[in-house]
């Protein structure tokens, strides 16, 4: 009898086989037909388009609904970096947001700054923007302190008598008198969630961090710059002690090129200033670069930010087909 394969040994008896193999499968393949396509799922999404909207260091933003008759919800949570591009609280970027609820008509929409990592279990009050939902769609205006009055600050160095009082800025204003001096700033006190932050760039373009203060009528909780005396009962700080690398103490703050700043901070950056030293101001309200030559004990005044620097943004719910 012929051998079918003429190469010999045990495996070529296996070869009958395997084209039996081969032709039964083909024939079932022919007649199962093809595989059935996965189910379409409709899902709704949300889509941001945040402008100006600044990082958040040691936070996140999550984006809440609220209505009227009591329902609330979250819709996303999700971090900024410095040029806007979204990422998930895992690192992923993100363009919208899967929801499992959309909220009913009449809500409005918050976006509030969270410290940490995680979703908070409860909103917090640090709302930055706030929308009416109308229809599917959405326009967010920035929910920030009146600026509005005349905002002073004057150069003085209360915390060192041997340093010039161009060393100093304090956020007061003279008071009649020898020494004495009242609140330079007409901010209102804000509530739970926020505080006011002082800042100083240098010419060198280094900020140094001069301290939280909820109540501008109050000093605030950094002396991390000033001297061993007592300072004002006011927001300020003199920078005499403990420079950072590469800057020089005592700064000439009259030099024409050191810039104030006064800014909304979060109520837990405090913890992040603790531990990394220095900032940038998360939300800049007032600010003046101080004059040239600008003498010790006479108010100058902080000019307001524009508007157009503000965050804001717009955003609608869709339906699709995932």
């Amino acid at each position: 009898m012929a051998r079918i394969f003429t190469g010999g040994g045990w495996w070529g008896a296996l070869i009958p086989f395997a084209i039996l193999g081969a032709v039964l499968i083909a024939v079932l393949r022919s007649t199962s037909g093809p595989e059935p396509s996965p189910t379409p799922v409709a899902a709704t999404v949300f889509v941001p388009v945040f402008e100006r909207l600044p990082p958040v260091s040691g936070g996140h933003y999550e984006l809440w609904f609220e209505h009227p008759d009591g329902g609330a919800g979250r819709v996303a949570a999700f971090t900024v970096l410095p040029r806007g591009a979204l990422f998930t609280l895992t690192g992923e970027p993100v363009q919208d947001f899967l929801v499992t609820e959309l909220p009913p008509l009449g809500s409005t929409l918050l976006l509030t700054v969270e410290p940490g990592e995680t979703p908070v279990e409860k909103r917090s009050a640090r709302v930055l923007l706030r929308g009416a939902l109308q229809g599917l769609e959405v326009t967010f205006e920035p929910v920030l302190p009146d600026v509005g009055g005349k905002h002073v600050a004057m150069l003085v160095a209360p915390t060192d008598a041997k340093a010039p009082d161009t060393t100093g800025v304090w956020f007061v204003r003279p008071a009649g008198g020898t020494d004495r001096t009242s609140a330079g700033l007409q901010l209102k006190a804000l509530g739970e969630g926020w505080a006011y932050g002082g800042f100083l760039t240098t010419s060198a373009g280094t900020v140094l961090y001069m301290g939280l203060f909820p109540d501008p009528k109050k000093a605030d909780g950094s002396v991390s710059f000033s001297g061993s005396k007592k300072g004002l009962p006011f927001p300020g700080e003199d920078f005499v002690r403990n420079p950072p690398e590469g800057v020089k103490f005592p700064l000439n703050l009259a030099d024409g090129r050191t810039t104030v700043t006064v800014s909304l901070e979060p109520d837990f950056s405090k913890a992040i200033v603790a531990a990394e030293g220095s900032f940038e101001p998360f939300l800049p309200l007032l600010t003046l670069r101080i004059p040239y030559q600008q003498k010790p004990g006479e108010a100058f005044t902080l000019s307001p930010v524009s508007p157009d620097t503000f965050p804001g943004g717009t955003g609608k719910f869709e339906q699709r087909t995932l």
